[in-house]
């Protein structure tokens, strides 16, 4: 049983939350989507873990998931990391990165499908959502962490969504700007403006990923110590910066990934009148051979590890960095 600390922050309304989950029709409200499936792949490896993001992502768009469990339907996925990872966005310099420190020290190296910057998944609870529809970025965006938000509300800790949005020209021109979790974007989650969850989307065509990296422990501060030629002022400079910006979930409750998971199963659901079906190895058996991915068994029989941590993070599309414009929500391909 899980123990709850501080209660601190401030969710938004009750009424606000749950109509973030519909759209308004003809018909009246209308969920956002008319079925929703979760599937729960436990502890996996860096590069693993990515893949089966990007497979996912090709099941929707060649429209695999949908043809099996209907249009109109959404996938959330939970996963964790086995081993520590530091995940690039996809158009982050690499060379920002101390390769044979992540070596030396059994971390892995990847680089996420989408944008953003680094981060340094340890203790942690990931998440991605995969669904086909013409719904903006910035709807789907606001709907998944209010997902979360309530989620997070059902043990006790009180998150609201940050409704600024900071200027990512001048943070990236800044050399502390190489880990995620230095700055918020609008609509990611916080607690006393202290960012708790850090989001990031991928679009092609009508086909949507965003996945997220929940921090359940402080290690995800550690990763100041593989900046590539980092002088000690810098490094002194990002500690200071994630120490004053960033939360984890264990300062608030000692809930963990098997406490959580089964919350946002149950929120992720809420909408709709059959609640979240949860799919099993079974379920995605047919996808074999359409799409090479690896078997989930597998995997975490090499891990050894099965139900432990996750991640992943920020939200940039590379056209608008390298032109200086602000586009916190997504890459588009």
């Amino acid at each position: 049983m899980y123990r709850v600390r501080a209660l601190t922050g401030r969710l938004a309304q009750e009424g606000e939350c749950r109509a973030l989950l519909f759209y308004h029709t003809d018909r009246g409200m209308q969920p956002l989507f008319s079925s929703v499936y979760c599937i729960d792949s436990g502890a996996g490896a860096g590069q693993y873990n990515m893949d089966v993001d990007q497979q996912f992502m090709h099941f929707f768009s060649d429209g695999l998931f949908q043809d099996r469990f209907g249009q109109g339907c959404c996938l959330w996925r939970f996963y964790s990391w086995s081993p520590q990872a530091i995940s690039l966005g996809r158009n982050q310099n690499a060379a920002e990165i101390d390769r044979e420190r992540c070596l030396s020290d059994g971390v892995d190296v990847v680089v996420r499908p989408t944008g953003g910057r680094a981060v340094f998944h340890a203790d942690e609870l990931t998440y991605s959502f995969f669904a086909a529809t013409q719904h903006p970025n910035e709807v789907i965006y606001h709907m998944v962490h209010n997902v979360i938000a309530r989620a997070l509300a059902g043990i006790g800790v009180v998150a609201d969504f940050c409704r600024s949005q900071p200027d990512f020209r001048a943070h990236y021109a800044s050399a502390a700007s190489v880990p995620c979790f230095t700055a918020s974007a609008r609509y990611e989650l916080q607690i006393d403006g202290r960012k708790i969850i850090g989001s990031a989307q991928r679009r092609r065509g009508e086909v949507i990923l965003q996945h997220g990296s929940l921090p359940l422990s402080a290690r995800h501060r550690r990763i100041s110590r593989y900046i590539a030629g980092g002088s000690r002022a810098l490094v002194d400079a990002i500690d200071a910066d994630m120490e004053r910006k960033t939360a984890s979930l264990d300062e608030f409750t000692d809930a963990g990934y098997a406490d959580l998971v089964p919350l946002f199963i149950a929120e992720a659901g809420a909408a709709t009148r059959e609640g979240a079906r949860v799919l099993t190895l079974g379920d995605i058996e047919f996808f074999e051979g359409q799409h090479k991915i690896e078997n989930f068994n597998r995997n975490q029989d090499e891990s050894g590890i099965r139900h432990q941590t996750a991640s992943c993070n920020d939200t940039q599309d590379a056209r608008y960095e390298a032109a200086g414009r602000e586009n916190c929500h997504a890459d588009r391909i």
